[in-house]
Formats: C-alpha cells, sequence, structure tokens
C-alpha cells in the first residue's frame, strides 16, 4: 500500500501563522531600529556639513556683491546660487537697513547688527546669513530678516542636534556673517582717515616755537606715530606721550596715542640742530577691528635766529 506524505494545512496552503508572522514583524522592527540608531546621527551629521558650506558660500557672495555693487542686495534671489539649505528651507538673510542703498565706502564703522555666542561677541556686523537647521526652524525668538533698523543682537547657542524624539529642543540652526570692515575691504575704499594740518611752525635756536596741532578725521580711538631724524627728534616734545606698538611704516622710537588730536612744540637748543630743513613724518591709525592707517610728511624748518 503506498503511503502519502503527510503535510501540514500551513506547508500545503503555502502560508504562515499568525504567531510567525509577528515574529517576522519584530525582528523587521529590530533591524530597522538598529540601523537608524546607527545611521541617524550620520545623516544629520553630513547634512550639518552640507549647510555649513552653504551658509559659507552665501557669505562670500554677498561679500563679493558688496564689492562690485558697493552696496548688499535686499534678498538672495538672483544673487547665491544655493538660496535653499540642505533641507530644501530658504535660506535667512537679515542686513543692516541702511546698507542697501548707502555707498559701503561713505557709510560710517557703527552698525545695527551684533553676533554673540559664548566665547565672543562682533560688533558691527553688515549682515547675517542662517540656515534652519536640520529640524526646520528658528530656535532664537529675536533673530529678525531683512532690513534691521534698530540694535539687534544674534545670540549664537551651542549647536546641538541630539534630540531626535523632539526636534523642536534642538539648537541646530548655522549662522554665518560679515562686518561692515570686511565689506569696505572688498569694495577697496579708500582710507577715511585724514591729518588736518597746514603745516609746522618753524623753530629758532634756543626759543620755544608754537605748537603744531595735528588733528585726527574719521575713525576713533587714535594712534600716532612721529617719525623725526635722530638730529631734531630730542629737539621736540609731544604731548600726551605713552608707549605703543608701532605702525604702518613707522620706525620711529617714540609713538603717541589716544586722542584726536596731536600736538608738537619746544625748543631747539644752541647748535643743534644745524640750521636747515628736516622731514617730520606722522602717522595716524583708528582702533577698528581692521585698522585704517595714513601718513602725511610735514618740513620743519629751523633757523639761527628769527632775522633769517
Amino acid at each position: 500500500m503506498k503511503q502519502e506524505p503527510v503535510f501540514s494545512p500551513r506547508f500545503k496552503n503555502g502560508g504562515f501563522t499568525l504567531i510567525e508572522m509577528s515574529i517576522v514583524m519584530i525582528i523587521v522592527g529590530l533591524i530597522i531600529a538598529g540601523g537608524l540608531s546607527v545611521f541617524g546621527p550620520s545623516m544629520r551629521q553630513a547634512l550639518k556639513t552640507k549647510n555649513e558650506t552653504i551658509v559659507r558660500h552665501a557669505v562670500d557672495t554677498l561679500i563679493g556683491f558688496s564689492g562690485a555693487h558697493k552696496s548688499l542686495p535686499q534678498d538672495l534671489t538672483g544673487v547665491v546660487n544655493t538660496p535653499n539649505d540642505a533641507q530644501n528651507n530658504p535660506l535667512q538673510y537679515a542686513y543692516d537697513a541702511r546698507l542697501i542703498q548707502a555707498n559701503v565706502c561713505d557709510y560710517q564703522d557703527v552698525t545695527n547688527l551684533t553676533v554673540a555666542t559664548a566665547s565672543f561677541t562682533v560688533p558691527n556686523i553688515a549682515f547675517v546669513v542662517w540656515s534652519k537647521g536640520y529640524n526646520g526652524t528658528t530656535e532664537e525668538a529675536g533673530w529678525s530678516v531683512g532690513g534691521v533698523e534698530k540694535a539687534t543682537t544674534y545670540t549664537v547657542a551651542e549647536y546641538s542636534d541630539g534630540a531626535v524624539n523632539n526636534p523642536s529642543a534642538n539648537k541646530d540652526d548655522l549662522l554665518g556673517w560679515a562686518t561692515i570692515y570686511e565689506l569696505k575691504a572688498a569694495a577697496g575704499c579708500s582710507s577715511p582717515l585724514k591729518i588736518l594740518a597746514r603745516s609746522v611752525p618753524h623753530g629758532v635756536f634756543g626759543k620755544s616755537y608754537g605748537t603744531a596741532q595735528f588733528m585726527a578725521m574719521g575713525g576713533s580711538s587714535y594712534s600716532w606715530c612721529v617719525e623725526a631724524s635722530d638730529s631734531i627728534k630730542d629737539a621736540l616734545t609731544y604731548g600726551s606721550t605713552m608707549p605703543v606698538n608701532g605702525f604702518g611704516e613707522c620706525s620711529a622710537a617714540r609713538f603717541l596715542a589716544g586722542g584726536a588730536s596731536l600736538m608738537i612744540h619746544g625748543k631747539p637748543p644752541n647748535g643743534m640742530p644745524a640750521a636747515g630743513s628736516y622731514d617730520l613724518n606722522v602717522y595716524l591709525k583708528d582702533g577698528s577691528p581692521i585698522p585704517a592707517t595714513t601718513s602725511r610728511l610735514f618740513v620743519f624748518k629751523v633757523k639761527e635766529s628769527d632775522e633769517k
């Protein structure tokens, strides 16, 4: 008698029991969860790196735009090549409202924007650009967009994106910026500094000569440097002297610091220096983060007597 093979109903019908399907689904879920735990941080890091690159390129492009046009654009459309971040959210852009129409070279050095981090504060910001990050939201409520017409500080929190189950709790905005000094440098603005003085009073042996006053114009927090030949430097007296570091091409041993004016006076001693004309180089530097310097050459004349 031929014996037929015995098959269970599930094999005969080609199916699985509910218990077996449940076990398979649990295993697949564990695999997916494990994969996310491994690849999730890597994915967020890759997006962060891409956003940093996009923001940096936007900042560089805006500096270049300002250099070419001597002003800033009102928006990023048609200016930056990548106006959206890695999540395809539009980049955010804010700027000192006066820099849209004002010539950068004629603009004052004080702007409405400041950037503050836990380590440093940067004043006189011309514009800021930022990505909203992985969660697609701007966490700081005070970050205005568009033209900024009053003093505004963009406070940057320490970066964090670890709250996977609550993305809104992350601090993942990525901010880039440029100062007014960077825009002026890109635009090739000439130094706004000027030394105002017509001439230096002449000297007479054994007599005090009139005070030579040099006034500074443009900039702030000035430093002065006076360069004179060895034969006459001891005949000169400077007002409010204070040693400071040299700057520009000034290599004199005497330096002056502080104040919007510089005064030189003195009394050439008999027989020193010899009668004649001597060069007197006056250098001026302002206190901006990217200091501007200027200089003027004056002629200091010494006579043996008033009659000559």
